[in-house]
Formats: structure tokens, C-alpha cells, sequence
């Protein structure tokens, strides 16, 4: 790898960085949607990087470098477009890669974006992202479908993924449990609780808590 380049995995790997001369560093706990699109090509994760000699993971790592100078200053609203911005990029490598069914998984990528974007407003259907991205509810769950998904069950996913994030992380531990299921569009502390655990094997509690241990 050359200074500028990113490397990029799934978080359940271990992995050594072993470096060769004196560079900084910068780690990005991203969303697992983001690798996603990466699994979809492959059929798997793995630990690979992306060079900058692209034109767009140059821009990428422009704006990584870019956000790593001012990180501390900057407040997690003002990070929000910067991680919107990573799953864009991201998409639009694998896009560039792809060399079959390009308009239906342009399109579900297109999707999961949106849902991204949505995802904190407690009111986001099936028939709401429909309309938002003028297509049908039947549409959307035929891309989702083919995906072995469904619509619900990768909100619920999304949702649940980061609401985890949020409990792990330092940035959010003065946040109490509802306020951080709140922010990401549960109604009610049951419904919550129960998928957390169905997800994690694990209460909100015992994450956090756990996290706090390993820090």
C-alpha cells in the first residue's frame, strides 16, 4: 500500500498493520452497509484496500485526510455527511466494477442510501421509500427480495446496527438508552430490547457496559 490508500474489512476480522515507514493513521468504524456493497460482488468480506491511483477513492481519501485534521473540532451532525459521503464513494467503486445486473443493484444501492438517510424518521415504510424514490412498493420489494432481504428486516437491521454503534462509543455515553433507540426511529423500549438481544444475544445494558470495560 502507498500513503493515501484505504484498507477496508469486516470488523469480526483480525487484522495486523504492519508499517514500514513513519505515516499517520486513521480508523473509520463504519456501517456494515458500506462493506456490503463490496460482499455483493465478491460473495464475501475480506480485508483488501483501494488504491488512490482511482479517481474516486483520491477524492475519498482527500476527504478522509481532510476530516482527520479537524475531527475533534467537529460535532456528530457535522460528521453526518462525511459518513454519507463514505457509503456514496464506496458505492460508486463497486458500480464501476460491476459487470453484470448493473441496473438493479445501482438501484437497490440507490435504496439503501435513501434508507441511510432516512433511517432516523420513525414514520420510514416500505411505501414511503417507495414514493421518495418515485418506484413502487412491489419494486422495492422485488430488489430486496433478490437479495434474500426484505425491506423491514434491513431497516431493522440498520437501526439496530447503529444503535450499537452509538452505545459503544464514547462520543455518545453521556446519551441514555432511549435517547440513542429514539434518535434511530424505535417507538418503544420493548420493541427495542428484545430485537437488540434477538440481534446481539446481548441487552443495550450489557453492550454498553462491555464497552466501557474494554476501553
Amino acid at each position: 500500500m502507498s500513503p493515501g490508500d484505504i484498507a477496508y474489512g469486516s470488523g469480526d476480522q483480525a487484522v495486523a498493520v504492519k508499517l514500514k515507514a513513519r505515516c499517520r493513521l486513521m480508523f473509520v468504524r463504519a456501517p456494515q452497509v458500506v462493506t456490503d456493497h463490496q460482499a455483493d460482488i465478491t460473495g464475501d468480506v475480506r480485508v483488501s484496500y483501494l488504491a488512490t491511483a482511482a479517481g474516486s477513492v483520491r477524492i475519498l481519501s482527500g476527504l478522509l485526510r481532510a476530516t482527520g485534521h479537524v475531527l475533534q473540532d467537529l460535532t456528530a451532525r457535522q460528521l453526518r455527511p462525511v459518513e454519507l459521503a463514505l457509503t456514496e464513494f464506496f458505492t460508486l467503486w463497486t458500480v464501476e466494477r460491476e459487470g453484470h445486473d448493473l441496473e438493479s443493484r445501482a438501484h437497490l444501492r440507490r435504496l439503501r442510501q435513501a434508507i441511510e438517510s432516512q433511517m432516523p424518521d420513525p414514520r420510514l415504510s416500505l411505501r414511503r421509500l417507495a414514493d421518495s424514490e418515485g418506484v413502487t412498493a412491489r419494486y422495492v420489494q422485488k430488489l430486496f427480495g433478490a437479495n434474500g432481504e426484505t425491506f423491514s428486516g434491513y431497516l431493522r437491521m440498520r437501526r439496530l446496527e447503529r444503535c450499537r454503534l452509538d452505545l459503544t462509543s464514547p462520543q455518545h455515553a453521556m446519551r441514555s438508552i432511549p435517547e440513542i433507540y429514539n434518535r434511530w426511529g424505535f417507538k418503544g423500549a420493548t420493541q427495542f430490547s428484545r430485537a437488540f438481544c434477538r440481534r446481539f444475544g446481548a441487552s443495550p445494558r450489557q453492550v454498553r457496559r462491555q464497552a466501557r470495560v474494554d476501553l
